[in-house]
């Protein structure tokens, strides 16, 4: 399929309730058995016709690298989200040396420390969902990026630890967003601030 007919199968996207970002994810491969026939600079035009920022890989066991990350920023005028574990301080400056002011680095199990404005913070458990400052923007991944499982915990569950973030009444809802198994809007958790799609953009048309 040609990327101008799978845009057609993700017109639910702009429908979803409550409107959460879109974040659309250039997707070459996953350490767990799929990969992407479609070149990057095609699934480019999906994503942008498609999301609000552009997840772009890092991480070589899903076809991501620095270079991919450079190529990438330099061909499109989306915000990205530079995706991986980047472990260390090191690793979120090496993104952050690539990037606009306005993009963003995705951490997984930890907040970026000096630069948590600057990073989405993939966390690995409820507890530790639910123990972040309302401020940080946290990831909710229903996989687990380490081992590829699907993770047990119920939506309810999820939102309920980010609800333990809240502060005040005036904050309104804690910023989350909901990322893996989305294939259709009935897997959008009510109350999430965005979405991030990757290989749901490139299957057969979902079941809104």
């Amino acid at each position: 399929m040609n990327a101008a007919d799978q845009l057609a199968s993700l017109s639910w996207l702009r429908d979803l309730p409550g409107r959460p970002l879109v974040v659309a994810e250039i997707k070459q491969k996953s350490p767990y058995g799929w990969s992407n026939p479609m070149p990057w600079r095609e699934q480019l035009t999906i994503c942008e016709a498609v999301g609000d920022i552009i997840s772009v890989h890092t991480d070589p066991f899903w076809g991501g690298s620095w270079a991919h990350l450079y190529a990438v920023r330099r061909a499109t005028a989306k915000p990205i989200l530079a995706k991986g574990f980047h472990p260390s301080v090191a690793h979120v400056e090496a993104a952050l040396d690539i990037l606009n002011p306005t993009d963003w680095v995705l951490t997984v199990g930890w907040d970026g420390g000096d630069y948590w404005e600057r990073c989405w913070f993939e966390t690995e458990t409820l507890e530790q969902l639910g123990d972040q400052h309302p401020d940080q923007r946290c990831v909710w991944n229903a996989r687990d990026p380490r081992t590829g499982k699907v993770r047990p915990e119920a939506p309810w569950e999820v939102m309920a630890a980010n609800e333990r973030r809240h502060c005040l009444p005036t904050q309104g809802h804690p910023w989350l967003c909901q990322a893996s198994l989305i294939r259709g809007a009935r897997n959008v958790i009510p109350r999430t601030s965005a979405v991030l799609i990757g290989q749901g953009l490139y299957e057969d048309a979902p079941t809104p």
